[in-house]
C-alpha cells in the first residue's frame, strides 16, 4: 500500500481519477445497498435484538458502523474501502509492470462487481477482503518480495479480522496460521492468532445464540430429504421409524428440488424442537447418505454448482430469465429476478433509505452495468469458471517457485470453494465473490499484458 501511496503522490491525476472511480460508487450507490437477510440484521438492531447468526464479530461491526440500526452509511463506505484495499494489495503483489497493474486497478474499480458489491451491506465483503488480502501475502511470500514484519502484521491482522465475519473463517484462519509457523514466521503468526483469537472472545459478549438455532439441521435434513423423497431409496424400516419421529413420512417423500436447502426448512422449523444432533442423529444419517451416495453427491453439486468449474459441472442459474417464449418479467418484480442474485440493486429496509433526487441520475447511471452484469449473471458469478483464468495466470506468471508452492498459495479460496461444496445452502455468487473477482482482475492483467507486448503502451501521466 506504501507503493501506491506514493505513486499516487507522484501521480496526482492517476490518484484522482481512482479516488472519482471509487467514489462513483458510494456516492451513486449512497447510502448503500441492502438485501433481506442484512434488513432483518438492521431491524433486530433496531429492536434492541442481538444473533451470532452472521457471526457476533460482524454484527457488532454492523451495529456500531450503523449507530445502532439508523443508517448504512458507514457500514457501506468501510466494506467499499477495505475491498479496494484488499483488491490494491493483491494487484501490486503481482510481477507485471507498474502501469499494467496501476490500469489494471483502474479498470477493475470501474465495473459493478466491484463497487455494487462493495457498498452491499454482507459480511461476504469482509470475507471476500480477507481472502484476498490473504492470497496478497501469499503471492508475496512465494515472490520472495521484500515484506517489512509490520506491513506483513497488519496486513494478516486485518485479514483475520475480516475472516472472522463468516462462520467458516475461523478454519481458514487456523491453516494460515499453521502454514505460517510451518514457514518459521512464529511472531507475526502468534501476534495475529491472538489478537484474532481476543477479537473472537470478546465480541461474543452481548450477543444472543438462540436466532436461527434450528438452522445447524438444515444441511443434514436436506441431505437426507433429498434421498428420503427419491422412489427407490434405500432406506430401512428402523430408519424410516426414526425419520417419522423427526417430521411426518410424506413430508419426507414429497418432491422437492435438492438445489437449495429450503427442503428442509418447512421440516426443521415444524419439528425442530424434536430434533438433536447425538450419536442417533448421525448414525442413521451416515446409513442413509451412505447407501444412496449419487443422491447424495448430486445434491451436493447443484448446491454448489456455481463453487465448481466447468466443464465437469454446471453453472449458476440465471439471475434474469432468459426463456424469450415467456413475456419478460413474468412473476417477478420490476428488477426481473427470477433466479438467485448476483449484485443487489436497492435498498430493501425503507427506515434506513435516504433518498437524495440530486443522485438519482447517477444512480440510474451505475444502475445500467449493474443490470447488464445481473441479466448474464450465470457467467459473472460462475466462481468455478473464473477458477480457470486463476490458475493460468497463477502458472505462468508467478514463476519464482514451484509449481506446488503456487497452488498451495491459493488455498484461502480453495478452501472457500471446498466449504461452499460442503456446506452450501445454495448456488449464490456473493458466496465466492473473492475468486470472481480475482479472476476478473487476472483477465484484465492478461488483456492488458497483451496489449503492451503488441503495440507501445501509452504511460498514464
Amino acid at each position: 500500500m506504501n507503493k501506491l501511496i506514493s505513486v499516487l503522490r507522484q501521480n496526482h491525476y492517476y490518484g484522482f481519477t481512482v479516488i472519482i472511480a471509487i467514489g462513483f460508487w458510494y456516492v451513486a450507490l449512497f447510502p448503500g445497498r441492502i438485501g433481506y437477510d442484512y434488513s432483518l440484521a438492521i431491524r433486530m438492531i433496531q429492536n434492541g435484538n442481538s444473533t451470532d447468526w452472521w457471526t457476533s464479530t460482524y454484527f457488532w461491526l454492523l451495529k456500531i458502523s450503523s449507530f445502532w440500526g439508523n443508517s448504512i452509511f458507514l457500514s457501506s463506505l468501510i466494506g467499499l474501502l477495505i475491498l479496494s484495499y484488499s483488491l490494491t494489495w493483491l494487484i501490486l503483489s503481482f510481477p507485471q509492470n507498474l502501469i499494467v497493474k496501476k490500469k489494471a486497478l483502474l479498470l477493475l474499480f470501474c465495473t459493478p462487481l466491484f463497487g455494487v458489491f462493495g457498498v452491499t451491506i454482507s459480511h461476504d465483503v469482509f470475507q471476500t477482503s480477507g481472502i484476498i488480502l490473504l492470497i496478497g501475502l501469499e503471492v508475496r511470500i512465494i515472490q520472495k518480495l521484500s515484506l517489512s514484519k509490520n506491513v506483513f502484521l497488519v496486513n494478516l491482522v486485518l485479514s483475520y479480522m475480516c475472516l472472522l465475519t463468516v462462520k467458516t473463517g475461523p478454519f481458514i484462519i487456523i491453516f494460515s496460521f499453521i502454514s505460517l509457523l510451518v514457514r518459521k514466521k512464529f511472531f507475526v503468526a502468534n501476534v495475529a492468532f491472538f489478537l484474532t483469537f481476543l477479537c473472537f472472545f470478546l465480541s461474543s459478549f452481548g450477543i444472543d445464540s438462540k436466532f436461527m438455532n434450528d438452522a445447524k439441521y438444515l444441511l443434514f435434513i436436506a441431505d437426507i430429504k433429498c434421498v428420503a423423497q427419491h422412489s427407490e431409496a434405500r432406506i430401512s424400516t428402523e430408519e424410516w421409524r426414526y425419520l417419522s419421529d423427526i417430521a411426518p413420512i410424506e413430508n419426507w417423500k414429497s418432491a422437492k428440488t435438492c438445489s437449495t436447502i429450503d427442503s428442509a426448512t418447512q421440516i426443521v422449523s415444524l419439528h425442530g424442537l424434536k430434533l438433536i444432533l447425538n450419536q442417533e442423529f448421525f448414525k442413521n444419517y451416515f446409513s442413509i447418505v451412505s447407501k444412496n451416495p449419487a443422491i447424495f453427491l448430486m445434491s451436493h453439486i447443484q448446491r454448489s454448482r456455481g463453487a465448481l468449474p466447468p466443464p465437469f459441472f454446471q453453472g449458476p442459474e440465471n439471475q434474469v430469465n432468459l426463456d424469450i417464449r415467456k413475456p419478460i418479467g413474468e412473476g417477478t418484480n420490476i428488477a426481473l429476478q427470477s433466479g438467485p442474485e448476483l449484485l443487489h440493486p436497492s435498498i430493501d429496509e425503507p427506515s434506513i433509505a435516504i433518498k437524495i433526487p440530486l443522485l438519482k441520475p447517477l444512480e440510474m447511471l451505475a444502475q445500467t452495468p449493474t443490470f447488464l452484469i445481473n441479466q448474464a449473471s450465470w457467467f459473472w458469478g460462475w466462481g468455478g469458471f473464473w477458477l480457470w483464468p486463476i490458475l493460468y495466470f497463477w502458472l505462468k506468471f508467478l514463476r519464482n517457485t514451484g509449481i506446488l508452492s503456487r497452488i498451495f498459495s491459493l488455498y484461502p479460496i480453495i478452501l472457500n470453494h471446498t466449504f461452499l461444496f460442503v456446506l452450501n445452502p445454495g448456488a449464490l455468487g456473493r458466496y465466492y465473490m473473492s475468486t470472481i473477482l480475482i479472476g476478473v482482475t487476472v483477465c484484465i492483467i492478461i488483456f492488458l499484458q497483451f496489449l503492451k507486448n503488441v503495440q507501445p503502451f501509452t504511460k498514464i501521466k
